[in-house]
């Protein structure tokens, strides 16, 4: 019987597969059956709510060992690696050291070039970056959150982390989108008609990072 798992807001592919008992999400990337759903994601990591995505057998591994003895295997699960661009409001990268709270606790962290880089595991679903020493900081990470570019709810998401008010309703404004994508394009020197083609989906993931 096949199975498929729709996924919700926050969900990545990663965390699908841990979830079906998959150390890695190649087993998924790799199934005939996503074929299409990953070639209509330019990455296949960002799903959008109701997406479905197949999740294969599992395949029975054999390991040999002797009788008469007790033995240990351990599993080893996935680090994501999370990396955050901060920038300001003229587009200046925020580099100074800050502390970062998830599940695993609070702990400092300092930039590496223009972005901060944290460990984390795959069933993460919020780190919060803050700086407690004036000027006061604090930016609220989802994991998993981000929707796809080609989705206008992906392109919202995007213009907001980028500092243009694109709306932060789930039924934005059309009028204030526009406006916000008018703004990118002009500061971006891309043809300036409020309408995300292809040229602006290009550039809005290439300035966002994903």
């Amino acid at each position: 019987m096949k199975k498929s798992y729709i996924a919700g807001e926050t969900d990545h592919l990663t965390q699908i597969a841990l979830a079906h008992g998959f150390t890695t999400p190649k087993t998924l990337l790799d199934a005939p059956e996503n074929k299409e759903l990953f070639k209509k994601r330019t990455n296949p990591h960002v799903l959008f709510a109701g997406d479905e995505v197949f999740i294969p057998e599992k395949e029975l591994r054999e390991e040999n060992r002797p009788t008469g003895q007790r033995h240990i295997f351990e599993l080893e699960l996935p680090l994501l690696e999370l990396n955050v661009k901060l920038v300001n409001l003229r587009d200046q990268s925020i580099l100074r050291p800050l502390e970062a709270e998830s599940s695993a606790g609070r702990h400092p962290i300092e930039p590496q070039g223009e972005l901060y880089k944290l460990p984390i595991p795959a069933s993460e679903t919020r780190v919060v970056f803050r700086a407690t020493d004036p000027p006061k900081l604090e930016v609220i990470t989802v994991v998993g959150r981000l929707d796809p570019v080609e989705e206008v709810s992906g392109q919202q998401q995007r213009l907001n982390n980028l500092g243009y008010l694109a709306g932060f309703s789930t039924t934005p404004d059309p009028e204030q989108f526009q406006w916000a994508v008018q703004e990118f394009q002009r500061d971006h020197q891309l043809k300036v008609d409020g309408i995300v083609g292809p040229a602006t989906r290009t550039k809005l993931v290439q300035k966002h990072g994903v």
